[in-house]
């Protein structure tokens, strides 16, 4: 018994209601397509069956074709989205995570330091630094300072600028402790295996007042701007080159 047709639409009908082609309508000739309709493949359901313009005409023919068209393009692109994995924020195969580096700094107006720092890559755009020196105060003065910054990078590549901020602290005879908060922007190139490389400039802002160091030599000219205390709130400027070796 044949299904009722509604006005106008169009009907996907399986091979098997044609036994003079069956399932061979693939290979039908341009007349007998001509006279059957197209053979289509439904992406969804597997199925093939024919259109026959004789019976649905051809603009509803084409519009099922269009949907058709746009129901397997949505199910393709569902199928890839849902097979694609999250990106890892994992730091760049080039970029080595640890440099332990020799650090020099030169505070202008203030002292020279000399240390040792460690920098380790925690995220992909994440990192801390720790440097310990020895601070040149000038004039038969000198202390140690510590500090920590932790940096934005970013580029996770070899070749990269950050930005560290961080407390530190400086440590000297008659100055006693100043407490810092220190800012810098930097670039760096760190690669494993091969020479790490930083340059950065930044400034340093005193928490707290210091002792008042006295300048041992005689005269004004040889103590002219020279820092002899900190009071909180003083700025100071900084360059900073450190070179070692990453891994």
């Amino acid at each position: 018994m044949a299904r009722p047709r509604g006005r106008g639409s169009a009907r996907l009908r399986h091979p098997d209601a044609w036994p003079a082609y069956g399932r061979r309508g693939m290979n039908r000739s341009t007349d007998e397509r001509e006279e059957r309709g197209a053979v289509v493949r439904s992406p969804l359901t597997s199925r093939t069956g024919y259109y026959d313009p004789a019976v649905t005409g051809d603009r509803p023919a084409r519009f099922f074709l269009v949907v058709l068209s746009a129901t397997s393009i949505t199910s393709w692109t569902h199928a890839a989205l849902a097979q694609e994995k999250p990106l890892a924020p994992v730091t760049s195969i080039d970029a080595a995570r640890t440099a332990i580096r020799i650090a020099g700094t030169l505070d202008f107006l203030g002292p020279v330091g000399v240390g040792v720092e460690l920098s380790q890559r925690v995220l992909a755009h994440g990192g801390l630094d720790a440097l310990v020196s020895y601070e040149d105060l000038q004039h038969d003065h000198s202390g140690v300072s510590a500090e920590v910054l932790a940096r934005y990078h970013p580029f996770s590549g070899p070749h990269a600028l950050s930005l560290g901020v961080g407390p530190a602290l400086l440590l000297a005879r008659e100055y006693g402790g100043v407490a810092f908060v220190t800012g810098e922007v930097a670039y760096e190139f760190r690669k494993a295996g091969a020479t790490s490389v930083l340059v950065g400039v930044g400034m340093q802002v005193a928490l707290n007042n210091s002792g008042r160091a006295t300048c041992p030599d005689q005269g004004l000219l040889p103590c002219f701007l020279w820092t002899d205390h900190y009071q909180a709130g003083d700025v100071g400027f900084r360059l900073r080159l450190a070179i070692g070796t990453a891994f």
